[in-house]
């Protein structure tokens, strides 16, 4: 069984610590053409990630951000389009109690390709939203729920046993359970990243970020 990656914390060492779970050899890269295995676990893990990011406000990944208002006319009835920053998975509210805003790709109101917008009823707008913060910098109970939902997506090619993969379903289940009391409970002064912009953003024009302390 080939040594698992030195990195404490990265995409390689949360799919070792899955197979682990699965009984399985380690791999030495998520490279497709490495193998099916590598294939497969390349293929799951940015979906298990945001996924698993998308379906809870978690402190670590909670961020409030001034959004950049775009210079065009927003489509009727909204005042006001901006861009949201980079790796935002959801918007969870703005800082108005009460304001109505919706999220849409400027093609619904054109023929334009274009990304997901914030249309808002009036300027300035600041937002709460839930980022995609670095690999590495997954707390320990976010990370073990994580762990557990890559083996239960990777059992069913891995194994090919279903009671299997339906068991590890229920453990992932149950790990992120307890995942998020974990962080529902833990003090946001510790959880939550520095007053410095997120590294990960690379977000033009830019939003400031600010962490998020329970209030606007």
């Amino acid at each position: 069984m080939p040594a698992p990656s030195h990195a404490v914390n990265s995409p390689l060492s949360y799919v070792n610590r899955a197979l682990a779970l699965l009984g399985e050899d380690f791999l030495t890269d998520l490279i497709p053409e490495s193998g099916a295995t590598n294939a497969a676990a390349a293929m799951l893990y940015d979906a298990a990630v945001d996924h698993l990011l998308s379906c809870f406000e978690w402190r670590f990944a909670t961020r409030i951000a001034s959004l950049s208002q775009l210079a065009d006319t927003a489509p009727s009835p909204w005042v006001a389009q901006y861009n949201l920053p980079a790796n935002t998975l959801r918007v969870l509210d703005t800082d108005v109690p009460g304001e109505h805003f919706t999220i849409a790709s400027n093609h619904d109101f054109s023929d334009e390709e274009g990304t997901r917008r914030l249309y808002a009823m009036r300027t300035g707008v600041r937002a709460r939203v839930v980022v995609r913060p670095l690999d590495e910098t997954f707390p320990p109970h976010f990370w073990n729920a994580l762990v557990f939902r890559l083996a239960a997506d990777l059992a069913p090619s891995i194994t090919g046993n279903l009671t299997v993969a339906a068991a590890f379903d229920q453990k992932a289940e149950r790990a992120l359970s307890e995942a998020k009391v974990l962080d529902y409970n833990e003090n946001p002064s510790v959880i939550v990243p520095s007053m410095e912009r997120d590294p990960r953003s690379n977000y033009a024009d830019s939003a400031d970020w600010f962490p998020w302390t329970g209030g606007y």
